[in-house]
């Protein structure tokens, strides 16, 4: 059994390190070493369960069954690695903190990218640990444009103490929403955040926010990093747009 196990592994990596342009038969037993006879039997029982589909042309190419399977883990793969490296371009080219946040699981929030720019005044990297707060710029981000979440519940339960009433805090959220941003103080930093939504295939997956002390901040260098942040935020949508491309 494990023999067997072994040997539909080595058929699954030669096919799938092909992508969805399919391996002929000969191809893939040149590449798994495995003779012909006991090839073909393993392929017919792949292509009966799925894992594998055989095209008309006798190439081999990995079934609907299995991206299926795999669709999801490839997704997160993928958003995960798009958000290092936007978050790492951004620090750069702004030279601050820069940190990506989803919504993981409706109202629990995570950072799933985060640089840190070496500043002789840098923000505190502790802030960016544990993070589960929505009175933040990036929490305020995916309030405001994931209409999936109980926001009232979230008021009562989370942001209460933050605003004067219930029609304050729907109020700043729809000002968000269409200014496609959200800036907000953090007097006990001395620092002012900025973030803006990202997207995939037109709904909110993520927000990219940054961190700037206010003693390096000025209206002029504000501008210019906020056109920045906008820009990260589109590049980052469009991977994910382009990454959208695997099938299910």
């Amino acid at each position: 059994m494990i023999q067997v196990i072994e040997r539909i592994d080595r058929i699954i990596d030669v096919i799938s390190a092909k992508g969805g342009d399919g391996v002929p038969l000969k191809t893939i037993e040149g590449l798994t070493g495995l003779n012909k006879g006991t090839l073909c039997n393993l392929l017919k029982s792949l292509c009966d369960i799925g894992y594998v589909e055989k095209r008309q042309n006798g190439i081999y190419a990995i079934g609907k069954k299995l991206r299926k399977i795999a669709y999801p883990y490839l997704k997160k793969d993928t958003l995960y690695s798009v958000a290092s490296q936007i978050s790492k371009e951004l620090a750069e080219e702004t030279e601050e903190s820069a940190l990506i946040v989803a919504d993981y699981q409706q109202g629990k929030l995570q950072v799933i990218a985060k640089d840190i720019f070496d500043q002789a005044i840098v923000i505190n990297k502790g802030i960016f640990d544990d993070f589960d707060d929505f009175n933040t710029a990036t929490g305020l981000i995916i309030l405001a444009f994931d209409d999936t979440l109980d926001k009232k519940s979230i008021y009562e339960t989370s942001m209460k103490r933050f605003f004067d009433s219930e029609e304050q805090f729907f109020k700043m959220l729809q000002e968000i929403k269409e200014a496609g941003l959200c800036e907000l103080s953090v007097p006990n930093r001395l620092s002012t955040a900025f973030a803006v939504p990202v997207f995939k295939n037109g709904k909110l997956i993520a927000a990219l926010g940054m961190l700037v002390p206010d003693i390096r901040s000025n209206p002029e260098k504000k501008i210019q990093l906020v056109e920045i942040l906008k820009k990260y935020g589109e590049k980052m949508t469009e991977l994910l747009a382009e990454s959208a491309g695997i099938r299910k």
